[in-house]
C-alpha cells in the first residue's frame, strides 16, 4: 500500500483533492471513515 500510496499520490494529487472536497460538500461521516481507511 505505501508503494501505490506513493506513486498515486503525486499522480491522483488532483484526485484526491476533488474526491475530499466531494466528501466534505456530502458530509457523509461514513463515507469520509472510509477514505480516512483508504489514506492510511
Amino acid at each position: 500500500m505505501d508503494g501505490n500510496g506513493k506513486e498515486r499520490s503525486k499522480n491522483s494529487e488532483t484526485e484526491m483533492t476533488s474526491h475530499l472536497f466531494s466528501l466534505v460538500s456530502d458530509s457523509d461521516s461514513q463515507r469520509r471513515r472510509q477514505v480516512e481507511s483508504e489514506i492510511g
